[in-house]
């Protein structure tokens, strides 16, 4: 497998310098904190179909074997492996959901490598809160650290398409990227204009969970606060009614004992 990986990349770095190459990550985080991530990994569509053309047999057979080795490896860790072909670039589509971005965080610093062979078990620092949560990120692509390096040429750079894309449910509070759109929600890494491989950026994503719970608790509390109204109200009218009933009475009480002494007087 290490073998197969090997060559892949070996064929990955000679399609560089030749400027043939697509490397595209995106991390697309959600609302309700799940995670998605994929990767694509292609080289020019035309290169492919010359290649096919001048290889051989015992080539073909090394380079079947070399990209199902490929693909093990990132289904091992949990990438589900696609053909990919835009019209220029062929190559794989790799994709991977993760449900919650707390199982991936901690309250301890963190710079983590990013890889379709091996992601960090952490990848984000979090700063806790009520109604929301804050992230930092500090990422290093582990699969670009063969074709990111400063000291190549900028027209190698330039012909080359590498970019790490972030979408955020939120803008985000900071970041190092190259460009910014959708009122910063979306961060892109250009590595063409990028002197370095480091990722870096903090956003921050509401408790959704928490803030329902509260609207609930003191919808509660009105809702019962009504009740006990009405029912304060109704206990009042009822005593009014009761003490009305009462007067009533004693009316016709001293009215009857009146009666009875007229009565016994004219007797």
């Amino acid at each position: 497998m290490k073998k197969g990986i090997k060559l892949f990349s070996i064929l990955f770095i000679s399609l560089l310098f030749s400027g043939c190459v697509k490397v595209n990550y995106e991390m697309s985080i959600n609302n309700d904190k799940s995670m998605d991530m994929s990767i694509i990994m292609a080289y020019s569509k035309q290169l492919s179909e010359m290649s096919n053309t001048n290889t051989d047999d015992t080539n073909s057979d090394e380079s079947e074997n070399t990209d199902n080795n490929y693909t093990k490896t990132a289904q091992s860790n949990g990438y589900s492996v696609e053909d990919y072909d835009d019209g220029n670039y062929k190559g794989y589509l790799l994709k991977k959901h993760f449900n919650n971005i707390d199982d991936l965080s901690t309250d301890l610093d963190v710079k983590a490598n990013i890889s379709y062979s091996s992601d960090s078990k952490y990848l984000f620092k979090i700063k806790k809160g009520f109604f929301k949560n804050t992230y930092v990120a500090n990422f290093k692509i582990a699969d670009n650290n063969s074709y990111t390096e400063s000291n190549y040429n900028d027209s190698i750079k330039n012909s080359m398409d590498l970019k790490f894309i972030v979408n955020l449910p939120n803008k985000a509070i900071s970041n190092n990227a190259t460009s910014i759109e959708n009122d910063s929600k979306k961060l892109i890494w250009d590595y063409a204009k990028k002197d370095n491989d480091i990722i870096s950026f903090e956003f921050s994503v509401y408790n959704t969970l928490n803030i329902i719970i509260l609207i609930g608790s003191i919808t509660l509390l009105i809702i019962i606060f009504i009740i006990i109204i009405i029912v304060i109200k109704k206990k009042k009218k009822v005593r009014k009614v009761l003490d009305d009933d009462i007067e009533t009475l004693d009316v016709e009480v001293v009215n009857k004992n009146d009666i009875s002494i007229e009565i016994d007087e004219d007797k």
